[in-house]
This record gives C-alpha cells, structure tokens and sequence, in this order.
C-alpha cells in the first residue's frame, strides 16, 4: 500500500523545488524556476535551501524565486508547501512568500506574511491566522491544500490551524 501511495505521488506532483544549489524542478516535468534579484543559497534544514532578501509585499526588484504558471483548472486539487526561516519583514505590507497566479485578480493561489498575521489564499476564499513571534528566527513549514472536497485547508508545521469551503 505504501509503495503505490509513493508512486501516486509522483505521479501527481508538479513541481519539486530542493533549491540544492540551483532552482530547477526535480519532478521530472521541467518546471524550472527562476531566483532573481538579492538571492544566494546556503544551508537549509535539512540540506540546502535559497535566501532571498524581500523588498516587501509584491515588490519586483527584491530577492524572489519566480515560479513559472500552472493551469490548475486541470487539477482537481492542489498544495502548496514550503519551509520559511524569516528574519524579519521588509515593509509594513508583509512579504509574499509564494504566489501562483494572479494575486491582485485574486486568481490563485499565495501564502502572505503581513505584522500581524499569515494569510493562505485561494481565489477570493482565505485562512487568517495570527502571527507568532515564534516564526521569526526558526525553520517554519507553511501549507495550504484545495482539493476535490470543495475545502480550503492551511497547516503550520503539520498541525492544521484552518479549514474553510471554497
């Protein structure tokens, strides 16, 4: 059972991003990413990872790894995950740490750090959570899921801290 679980996954992945030296996708589907601007790697949690220096919520000319555009209307479901080691926030609007699609539209999918809370969007539904001091500073895995049950869910290091329907 569990090897057919693993072969599942990678049948359904996307995208896979180490950042272990370089941005490409190692899923197999060549989804190559792009680091821009302030970036540089180093070490991560587990191995390597990518450091990108914000210049704020939506800001092009700071560090940030572009991502290139999915069609999720192919997709009956889809996550987002990744870890985050913030530092601290580079403008009073918060930082985007991952955006896929058209957040202005509200036509994606981005998890956003503001003062005062995390906010995991999908379209025009959200999951708001307060921030807590204990995320700067430490290792932090952000995940946000949209299935075929109609149900937008977000996890903070593996513990689900919402669900609402989409």
């Amino acid at each position: 059972q569990e090897v057919r679980q693993l072969h599942k996954l990678k049948e359904d992945l996307i995208a896979y991003y180490p950042f272990d030296g370089d941005a490409n996708d190692y899923s197999g589907n060549d989804f190559h990413a792009t680091p821009c601007n302030s970036y540089q790697y180093g070490s991560g949690i587990t191995e390597e990872c990518i450091s990108v220096v914000g210049q704020g919520f939506m800001e092009s000319s700071g560090g940030h790894v572009l991502l290139p555009q999915y069609d999720f209307s192919t997709y009956s479901g889809a996550t987002l995950s990744l870890w985050v080691n913030a530092t601290g926030l580079t403008s009073s609007d918060g930082e985007m740490y991952i955006n896929l699609g058209n957040h202005t539209n509200l036509d994606g999918m981005f998890i956003l750090q503001s003062p005062d809370e995390i906010l995991f969007q999908y379209h025009e539904t959200n999951i708001s959570i307060p921030y807590s001091d204990n995320y700067t500073g430490n290792w932090v895995m952000y995940t946000m899921t949209c299935g075929s049950d109609g149900k937008l869910k977000a996890y903070v290091n593996g513990t689900s801290v919402g669900e609402v329907d989409i």
